[in-house]
């Protein structure tokens, strides 16, 4: 497995009834999350994703501010700014601050 950029995806959207703005795709993809201020990045998986925000599994123990940057990629190239919508355990559900101008479902 690759961490540079290692993502698998299903291929079907889940068919979930909630309130979410936009339908959600599982997948599995290695990403760090970037806490700012010289703090060194931690990883995390996205396990579903959409246009509006994704979902996360990061350590149970892992303290999060209420926003912060995803990078999908080790060299942080490619980032979304996140706010945390919800978090259960392990799980954290978070919405994008800004609208993606790419297509991680494809």
């Amino acid at each position: 497995m690759s961490l540079d950029h290692d993502c698998e995806s299903d291929g079907e959207t889940l068919a979930v009834l909630d309130r979410r703005a936009a339908p959600r795709e599982e997948v599995h993809c290695i990403a760090w999350i970037d806490l700012g201020a010289g703090v060194l990045n931690r990883p995390c998986v996205i396990s579903d994703v959409s246009s509006s925000g994704a979902r996360l599994a990061v350590a149970p123990d892992m303290r999060l501010p209420e926003e912060f940057q995803i990078a999908l990629s080790r060299d942080g190239r490619v980032r979304r700014r996140c706010k945390v919508s919800w978090r259960d355990g392990d799980k954290v559900g978070v919405y994008y601050l800004a609208r993606p101008t790419w297509d991680f479902t494809v």
